[in-house]
């Protein structure tokens, strides 16, 4: 319950004093759904994507649906990864424990976008984050959708990411260069910090 919450947290906040731009900026990973999500079956196709696109042989990929996961587990797992690619739909409460600098997209299936559901949670973690909708106006999609057919209604049809591999591995470079810029800046401030003290 609460002690396992508390140690959990305490875990991602000790990650944070690790601001390291190499490695961890080139360990991606991926959040599906537990019920038939369409990352997991593609991680080798994502892993060999990211690794063309990000230009290096070491990107290191990891695919999970976080089920039976703990608070603590979920941390860890979270620390492990400087970037992470999550689907709609799955357990986007593990964002609590993304540590700073973490970069995160959500992957929206047509007609679903609706960021504001968990990226804040990745946001208040000291995240950047990013959404990720196939075609135009993803806001007026969705609305018209839920207008025409009723929540429910919309709520029970697929809700699949498409995005296929590829698209996948193109954006990665964005979110790699994002959190090299935030752990930069965090660095600076830090050490800016440190020297005033003294």
């Amino acid at each position: 319950g609460h002690k396992n919450l508390k140690k959990a947290l305490a875990q991602a906040g000790a990650g944070n004093s690790s601001f390291v731009p190499h490695n961890l900026t080139l360990s991606v990973g991926l959040i599906d759904k537990p019920e038939g999500g369409r990352l997991l079956p593609r991680v080798r196709l994502i892993a060999a994507s990211a690794r063309r696109e990000l230009g290096t042989e070491s990107a290191y990929v990891e695919a999970s649906d976080l089920s039976g996961m703990g608070p603590v587990a979920q941390a860890a797992w979270m620390g492990r990864h400087g970037i992470v690619v999550i689907a709609h739909g799955s357990r986007t409460e593990s964002l609590l424990f993304a540590p700073p600098c973490t970069a995160v997209v959500q992957m929206f299936p047509p007609y679903r976008y609706r960021p504001g559901k968990a990226l804040p949670l990745a946001l208040a973690a000291g995240g950047i984050t990013y959404t990720g909708y196939t075609g135009q106006e993803p806001g007026r999609h969705t609305w018209q959708r839920i207008n025409s057919l009723g929540f429910n209604q919309a709520e029970k049809d697929d809700g699949h990411v498409l995005a296929t591999p590829l698209e996948v591995g193109s954006f990665l470079p964005t979110l790699a260069r994002a959190r090299e810029y935030c752990l930069l800046r965090t660095s600076k401030a830090r050490g800016h910090s440190h020297r005033q003290q003294k």
